[in-house]
């Protein structure tokens, strides 16, 4: 009883794979091409370097959103995912809710994210260095519309 059971199961599901869509289980979104996005951040004037932008797209904007490192100048450059899964310099087109990130260790020195690394910066007991209305991705105050053509975007965060 139990053999014929598993004959069953297995012929069923050979049968429902051989249906036309029926095994293709994966999606892939038709997202816009990305364009660049680059601009400055700075706080009161001054470069922001080392900080992390963050950009949350907009219920209306397809894609996943991107982010970058700035420099020591305050530059970035956004990259995101493609639909392969791979990461690429741009943003697909849209309206982004935009957050800032930079860590601080104790003895006041940024706290740079290593790839080779699993540990974060509660190891370091680093803590976030910018204001909640422009840290936490949810509420950030920033809000930035990309656009076809690349156009800086620049941010001058406030104290």
């Amino acid at each position: 009883m139990v053999s014929w059971s598993v004959r069953t199961v297995l012929v069923g599901c050979l049968f429902c794979y051989t249906l036309p869509g029926c095994g293709e289980s994966v999606v892939v979104p038709n997202w816009p091409d990305v364009v660049p996005c680059t601009g400055t951040v700075t706080m009161g004037g001054k470069p922001l370097g080392q900080a992390m932008v963050l950009y949350v797209p907009d219920v209306s904007t397809q894609g996943q959103g991107g982010s970058a490192q700035t420099d020591d100048s305050g530059k970035y450059t956004i990259s995101s995912r493609n639909v392969k899964g791979e990461t690429v310099p741009g943003i697909v087109p849209g309206k982004y809710r935009v957050s800032f990130s930079r860590m601080v260790k104790p003895d006041g020195s940024v706290w740079v994210p290593d790839p080779t690394s699993s540990a974060g910066p509660a190891t370091f007991g680093a803590r976030e260095e910018l204001p909640l209305k422009y840290s936490d991705p949810a509420n950030s105050i920033q809000i930035a519309e990309v656009k076809a053509g690349g156009a800086p975007i620049d941010f001058d965060l406030k104290k």
